[in-house]
């Protein structure tokens, strides 16, 4: 069986590693320091997370007393907080990361046919397919939500300013900035992160569909180099397997 050009598996993740070089969870080789990388994003994550939340948590901690308050304001700073706690855990186990995703385009992960490319497509189609219909639906209750909002001449998230946000034009900047921070816990962050760990269960999938097909191709002459190829082959993807899911083990715990 004769290899075809190298697939690059990491171009089906494409988007997601743009997004999180965007957020600041993609650095370089050498991992954090010191350097434009690391102020551009922690200040990207000030504007558009830390002030929404550190802004809603006061709220919250100064009318604990007011059920509308406490409705409006407590399951977005939860779910703003555990936005912070990925962030966290993808940043400490980054490296890791990239090396395990660097290892899907060893010799021993790559297609033998263009019926192999054919056959793992449907796949990664619906894989890309599902990301698309999540980020339509993320960017749709975004625009319902501004819509709403500017209607009715209201924040859509209950948090305190140091200033009056019901004057223009400190209302209209305040509601686009929530509105902004909304979008970037929605999509930058939880959607990316959350199809970035799919993706580990797509790439098993299409592994063992590439090993199946492989077992199949073999024939009498050279079936002993053959199978030797396929036991390494096995190999590889349960220890890349276990590795995977332990990192993912790691990232939502």
């Amino acid at each position: 069986m004769s290899e075809t050009v190298k697939y690059d598996w990491l171009s089906i993740i494409k988007i997601n590693i743009w997004n999180f070089k965007l957020v600041g969870l993609w650095p370089g080789d050498e991992g954090y320091k010191l350097d434009f990388y690391l102020l551009r994003s922690s200040i990207i994550v000030f504007v558009f997370a830390f002030i929404l939340t550190g802004g809603q948590t006061l709220k919250l901690m100064n009318h604990m007393t007011d059920l509308e308050v406490v409705a409006r304001t407590a399951y977005m700073i939860i779910s703003f907080w555990l936005m912070f706690a990925k962030m966290y855990s993808i940043a400490r186990n980054i490296q890791p990361l990239r090396k395990l995703l660097r290892s899907l385009n060893d010799d021993i992960f790559q297609v033998r046919t263009q019926e192999q490319i054919d056959n793992i497509s449907p796949s990664i189609r619906i894989w890309n397919i599902t990301y698309i219909l999540i980020t339509a639906c993320i960017a749709s209750s975004v625009t319902f939500w501004a819509i709403f909002s500017f209607s009715n001449r209201r924040l859509p998230f209950t948090s305190w300013y140091p200033y009056n946000t019901t004057v223009s034009p400190m209302y209209e900047v305040t509601c686009i900035h929530q509105l902004a921070s909304l979008f970037f816990q929605a999509y930058v962050v939880d959607i990316n992160m959350d199809t970035f760990i799919a993706a580990f269960s797509l790439y098993a999938a299409v592994q063992f569909d590439i090993l199946c097909d492989n077992v199949k191709r073999l024939k009498p002459e050279g079936f002993r180099e053959g199978l030797i190829s396929c036991v390494k082959h096995h190999r590889a993807i349960v220890k890349y397997v276990t590795a995977g899911f332990t990192m993912i083990i790691v990232l939502t715990n």
